[in-house]
């Protein structure tokens, strides 16, 4: 098995079984999942990322036909588990709407390999979830509790603050977002502004820029600017000591802080637990 996180429950990415099997989890960027060859697909979401590479939504689909294409006669594709109905002590260890979807699509691959629904449901009742994947760090000073969260691109951070606000219907949300490339905070800016809609507050750290170059067109204090304009307060802090001291500021015992990004965002929770 080779996963795109470490998992909480082994700490790695990867395990070598003995059965005769190989789960991949495959990233579309680049196209790289066309490296594959598989015999059960399952996809989960298809969305407008990585725009940096493709050209739109409609070239990111079309990779996705490509690897469809790739299915053998006798291979089955599995998509669309939006979840209706749940029976009654269906319950997973880790919070949100999508988690319950990709549960459903994991039981869907353990039936197609006539794998014993009740051990799948063991497995999947049993998971504690992935390194930075609404991963609990500890208490900060004042008794918030701190989570971290990987989701950089507006859909996966509405998901998450779903999930976080099932989880916590009534404390506040203090959230410490990094955005994550130029290209994708200009694209998705509008989005962005509004996928904290369940947070309280957020703050805001400057664009992580990966791979990038910055031509000056888009920073994060635009991105504060939308957040505000959905009704939300926002601030623009710079450096990750001070919004560590911000995060503790606005955050009160029993509240919730969670960083968020696919840059540096986890060392204002490395700040926040060691104090």
């Amino acid at each position: 098995m080779i996963v795109g996180s470490f998992l909480n429950d082994t700490k790695t990415n990867f395990i070598a079984g003995k059965s005769k099997y190989l789960v991949v989890e495959g990233c579309e960027y680049r196209r790289s999942f066309l490296n594959l060859s598989p015999k059960i697909l399952v996809i989960l979401n298809i969305d407008a990322d990585h725009l940096d590479y493709y050209n739109d939504l409609d070239d990111i689909k079309s990779a996705f036909a490509e690897l469809t294409a790739k299915l053998p006669k006798d291979g089955i594709l599995l998509s669309d588990f939006s979840v209706i109905h749940l029976p009654a002590g269906f319950k997973l260890k880790i919070p949100g709407r999508h988690n319950l979807e990709n549960a459903k699509a994991a039981l869907a691959v353990a039936r197609a390999l006539q794998i014993p629904e009740k051990r799948a449901l063991k497995s999947l009742f049993e998971f504690s979830g992935t390194w930075r994947r609404f991963e609990y760090r500890g208490k900060e000073k004042n008794g918030a509790l701190v989570y971290d969260d990987y989701g950089h691109h507006p859909t996966a951070i509405e998901a998450t603050l779903q999930g976080a606000r099932e989880f916590f219907p009534t404390q506040k949300i203090v959230v410490v977002f990094q955005p994550h490339l130029y290209s994708r905070t200009k694209d998705h800016l509008k989005g962005f502004g509004k996928c904290f809609a369940r947070a309280d507050v957020v703050i805001l750290l400057p664009i992580y820029p990966a791979r990038e170059q910055d031509l000056g067109d888009i920073n994060s204090e635009m991105v504060m600017e939308a957040i505000k304009k959905n009704g939300k307060p926002a601030y623009f802090i710079k450096t990750f000591a001070e919004a560590a001291k911000k995060s503790t500021e606005l955050a009160g015992v029993g509240d919730v802080i969670i960083t968020m990004g696919a840059g540096e965002t986890n060392k204002v929770g490395d700040i926040l637990v060691s104090e």
